[in-house]
């Protein structure tokens, strides 16, 4: 039996970017449920400890920014995305967390993070520009 060198890879690039595609829109399905309170144990869970942790307020376009990257991750092929593109959609997300959680003081922000008010942790970026 033949080795593969290590540039070989055993997968294929289409079966793997359809399985990350499905995975990801599944994951927005599943935090859309969780918002609602319809997706059990693990959306409260999720919604109340993870995303509004992170997020905030803004935990509620997450599922659009999901499938902006899945779209990204699908579409590569007949479009020739980069990679930049996917980074840009998440340092814009952070962005706007930060546009959100600016309006607290600076000592009220990371209380302000924690309780998932304005932009949660992610928002804390605001904090260099306030001081």
């Amino acid at each position: 039996m033949p080795r593969r060198s290590r540039d070989e890879s055993s997968l294929n690039p289409t079966l793997s970017r359809g399985i990350i595609f499905i995975v990801l829109v599944l994951s927005a399905f599943i935090i859309t449920l969780s918002f609602f309170g319809n997706a059990g144990v693990v959306g409260v869970m999720l919604n109340d400890y993870v995303l509004s942790f992170l997020f905030g307020v803004i935990r509620f376009a997450t599922p659009f920014i999901i499938l902006t990257l899945a779209w990204f991750i699908i579409r590569d092929t007949d479009y020739d995305y980069r990679p930049t593109h996917i980074l840009g959609t998440i340092l814009f997300f952070i962005s706007l967390c930060s546009l959100v959680h600016i309006h607290y003081f600076p000592d009220q922000m990371w209380n302000e993070a924690i309780a998932g008010h304005g932009g949660g942790v992610f928002g804390m970026f605001a904090w260099v520009l306030k001081s």
